[in-house]
């Protein structure tokens, strides 16, 4: 399996027949990197991070061992300015969405959460629903809306993450 990853913008051809220097290119991710990714033990991993006239475009590992689901309220966080498409590779769990942050605290700008995914805002959520994945499941999450993807892991899980950054404050890898 490829990655393809097209920036937004027409690349023209100039009459010599090569393509303009500032134009978008794609980028191509192999299968040996994204199966390297695949290996790690954990964490929310960049495998790349394109800039473009439309922003920033990146493609991100998510690897989380199985765990229960936490005693008590359901917390996540939302992204202000990044929008997340969540394709479970591998895996079963529970994937929380939807609801009310409630009592939002900001996300430190120099967090780990803020370099992979940008300013938001983490709490409590009310009235969130809890959906069940499998491999193949895939979550479309707008700027805003609270989650938690690996709110309950029932098996070792890989996500493959593509984050669209309007406002270019993910680093570019």
């Amino acid at each position: 399996m490829f990655l393809l990853f097209a920036t937004s913008g027409l690349a023209l051809l100039p009459a010599s027949g090569s393509a303009q220097d500032d134009a978008p290119r794609t980028t191509v991710i192999s299968p040996e990197a994204l199966a390297e990714l695949l290996r790690q033990e954990g964490g929310d991993n960049p495998l790349r991070v394109i800039a473009s006239p439309d922003g920033q475009f990146g493609v991100f590992i998510l690897s989380s061992e199985p765990r229960p689901a936490p005693e008590g309220a359901v917390t996540g966080g939302s992204h202000s300015a990044v929008g997340e498409i969540y394709h479970v590779v591998n895996g079963t769990g529970v994937f929380v969405t939807g609801g009310v942050l409630e009592n939002p605290s900001e996300v430190e700008s120099g967090s780990a959460r803020y370099t992979r995914a940008g300013p938001g805002e983490n709490g409590t959520i009310r009235d969130a629903q809890l959906v069940e994945y499998a491999p193949g499941s895939i979550f479309i999450v707008p700027p805003g809306v609270p989650h938690n993807a690996t709110w309950e892991v029932r098996s070792r899980t890989d996500f493959l993450i593509y984050r669209f950054d309007p406002d270019n404050t993910l680093p570019l890898h």
